[in-house]
C-alpha cells in the first residue's frame, strides 16, 4: 500500500492559510508549506498535533492507509469478551477507565507510527 501524506486537505476542511495551520499547529510556516506541497512529511509528534487539533487518519493519509491503522487498532478500547462478564474485572475497569484509556491512547499511538513507518508514510 503506498499511502501519501495530504496536508491540503486538513487545511481546506478547517479553512486554514499556511500560517493558521502552522501556529495552530507550533511549526513555520515554510514547515507548512513543506507539507503542503509534499516535500516533506510531518514527524509522529506533529501528526499527533494535527490529530488534536481535529485531522482525520483518513484526510491525512487516504482511506486504504486510515481502514488499516483502524484495523489495526479496533478493539483496543474493549475489554476481551472472556473478561467482559467478570464483574470483578468489570469494576476494576470502571474504575481505573481514566488509566486504562491513557494505556490504550499509547498503545493506539505507537501502533499507528509503527503501522506508518512501515508503510512509508514516515521515516
Amino acid at each position: 500500500m503506498k499511502s501519501k501524506f495530504d496536508f491540503n486537505h486538513f487545511m481546506n476542511r478547517k479553512q486554514l492559510k499556511q500560517k493558521d495551520a502552522a501556529s495552530l499547529i507550533g511549526v513555520s510556516c515554510g514547515l507548512v508549506g513543506m507539507w503542503a506541497s509534499n516535500k516533506a512529511v510531518p514527524s509522529y509528534e506533529k501528526i499527533v498535533r494535527l490529530i488534536d487539533n481535529g485531522a482525520t487518519a483518513e484526510e491525512l493519509f487516504g482511506k486504504e492507509c486510515a481502514d488499516k491503522l483502524l484495523q489495526n487498532s479496533s478493539g483496543l478500547s474493549q475489554l476481551p469478551p472472556e473478561m467482559s462478564n467478570d464483574p470483578g474485572i468489570l469494576v476494576a475497569h470502571q474504575q481505573g477507565l481514566e488509566d486504562f484509556e491513557t494505556k490504550v491512547a499509547t498503545r493506539v499511538k505507537t501502533e499507528i507510527l509503527a503501522d506508518l513507518k512501515n508503510m512509508g508514510v514516515i521515516k
